[in-house]
């Protein structure tokens, strides 16, 4: 009845196809051994035997809890990526990245500016009291973590680690 309408159906189709097509392409496991990726996919969980057999992990602690380190490398956008194990067997990653809120960003150059000289990035939005540090290096972030805390004990100072991805509505 309109043909406009599903042409324009049919062109969205079509771009939804070829971005869905693209998408598999790039997290395939080919994709993922070819770039040096993991295989492993955020949210999912390993049973026993397939943490078993991957023999002695390094442990990492952050805010007590324990996490084997799966692998590390760049991500596709290029910034540094740790993929992480829980204690409930579920994959996460962490992108080395310090959270700071809750404290002007004046006060967190001020007092922390010792543990963020050794970030690879440090971006400021003052206008939200928010300071994010990116790190090489998961210990360095971890380190950096310690640090921080101790010049800004009333800060909310975190290390994200993502164990689900988003879903879109």
């Amino acid at each position: 009845m309109f043909p406009i309408h599903s042409n324009i159906r049919a062109a969205v189709l079509s771009v939804a196809a070829l971005t869905l097509a693209a998408a598999s392409l790039a997290f395939s496991p080919q994709a993922c051994a070819q770039t040096g990726q993991s295989s492993y996919t955020v949210g999912q969980r390993l049973n026993k035997e397939q943490i078993r057999s991957l023999g002695a992990l390094q442990s990492v602690v952050i805010d007590t809890r324990s996490y084997q380190v799966l692998q590390t490398g760049t991500s596709a956008n290029g910034q540094p990526v740790t993929t992480l194990l829980n204690q409930n067997g579920v994959v996460g990653q962490t992108h080395h990245e310090l959270l700071i809120s809750s404290e002007p960003t004046a006060q967190v150059r001020r007092q922390a500016g010792a543990a963020l000289a050794t970030a690879a990035e440090v971006t400021y939005y003052d206008h939200t009291n928010i300071t994010v540090a990116r790190y090489a290096s998961l210990d360095q972030a971890i380190a950096a973590l310690a640090q921080v805390r101790a010049a800004l004990p009333e800060a909310k100072v975190g290390l994200p680690i993502t164990f689900a991805k988003p879903t879109l509505y």
